[in-house]
């Protein structure tokens, strides 16, 4: 009947666009999925040659400079002091090799090649010019250099060379606060307290008031009780630092010390209440 043939077609038609529709659905399926694979490919692909690069910028930026250094080791440790050293950088790995270079630069010398010292610590003047003068953690200045390189003139009896660069370790530290302390500490280990005593008069004559004179006073407090051993001298810069700067709490319990040693305990008592 003609009912029928009429429901017939719209049946067809029906089904025809459900076919039409699952088969279209099952496409995009398939376009998913290998859009899905190739990705997972890709980023499989990338995560490998991340892996691969992590590993030789690790391997040349620590592990190699590392192993150069236990090398660099060995071989002062057996006398051999020919070994040139390449410093990595100003970073941590590049202050290491700056330690090497010292090493190598004193030995030598001690050692009598002075010609081999000369080029270490020319080497290492360098290497701490290109450091931050107040780098956390630096251990070499150029002011420690420079007096080494004068100290290897002198043994030469290159006498004019040797005050030109002495002057330049002077002028040097007077610069800088951070630079003047450690050429201080070194000067104190060579027993050289005359050339202590003046790079320290030469910062208080910068440093006239505030935290800055109060850190100069604290190293002249090491002078006074180390190199000239008046420890009377040296508790009184060290309370005048603490009267400049209250918070260096740091400090107190080696004024306490001293204080006991100077058999001045009161003072000290009395200067923290002021405070």
């Amino acid at each position: 009947s003609p009912m029928f043939v009429a429901f017939d077609k719209v049946a067809a038609t029906v089904l025809k666009a459900r076919q039409a529709h699952a088969e279209s659905q099952r496409e995009q399926s398939a376009a998913s999925i290998t859009l899905m694979s190739s990705l997972i490919i890709a980023v499989t692909a990338l995560a490998i040659v991340l892996v691969v690069f992590v590993r030789f910028a690790l391997r040349g930026l620590i592990v190699q400079p590392i192993n150069d250094a236990i090398a660099h080791f060995e071989h002062i440790a057996d006398g051999d002091l020919t070994r040139s050293v390449r410093v990595y950088g100003s970073n941590e790995i590049g202050r290491l090799y700056a330690g090497i270079l010292r090493m190598q630069g004193q030995l030598a010398r001690e050692s009598g090649q002075l010609d081999r010292s000369e080029r270490a610590f020319r080497a290492l003047l360098l290497v701490v010019r290109r450091q931050p003068v107040d780098a956390e953690g630096l251990e070499v200045g150029a002011s420690e250099v420079l007096y080494e390189l004068s100290r290897l003139a002198r043994d030469r009896d290159h006498a004019s060379q040797a005050d030109e660069l002495l002057e330049s370790a002077r002028e040097t530290a007077k610069q800088h606060l951070a630079e003047a302390a450690r050429f201080t500490r070194v000067l104190l280990a060579r027993n050289d307290v005359p050339l202590a005593e003046e790079v320290i008069g030469m910062r208080l004559a910068q440093e006239t008031a505030g935290p800055g004179r109060a850190r100069v006073l604290f190293h002249q407090a090491t002078l006074l009780d180390k190199g000239k051993n008046d420890v009377r001298g040296a508790l009184a810069a060290r309370l005048a630092a603490h009267d400049l700067l209250p918070d260096a709490t740091r400090e107190l319990d080696a004024t306490r010390e001293l204080a006991k040693r100077a058999g001045e305990t009161s003072r000290f008592d009395n200067t923290l209440e002021a405070m």
